[in-house]
């Protein structure tokens, strides 16, 4: 929220690993997954973003059922502001794609 309006979404959700997935996460039986994430175009740039992640990561880090499992996430690979957030926040680009999309992951801590 600024000022009192809803900036943007996240939607998150822990599912099921499956053969799609980078190898590396194929190693665990379920995965944390940030399945959408926007900031709307009049707030981005703002560092919005960084805090509104952050604050999904140290949910999904903070619960004790899902702390120990990695978090996806897909990005479309030409969006170079988001990879450079991703990766600021500990996500790395596995090289698996999904035609456009990118597979970004981290490992717990």
């Amino acid at each position: 929220y600024a000022d009192g309006e809803p900036v943007g979404r996240a939607f998150e959700g822990f599912m099921e690993v499956g053969p799609q997935e980078p190898k590396e996460v194929r190693k665990y039986k379920y995965a944390n997954r940030i399945m959408g994430f926007f900031i709307d175009e009049r707030y981005q740039n703002q560092e919005i973003g960084k805090v509104a992640l952050g604050m999904v990561i140290n949910k999904i880090c903070e619960d004790e059922n899902r702390k120990n499992y990695p978090i996806t996430l897909e990005v479309i690979g030409t969006n170079e502001v988001a990879k450079k957030l991703y990766k600021q926040l500990g996500f790395y680009d596995s090289g698996v794609r999904y035609d456009n999309d990118y597979a970004y992951v981290r490992f717990p801590q």
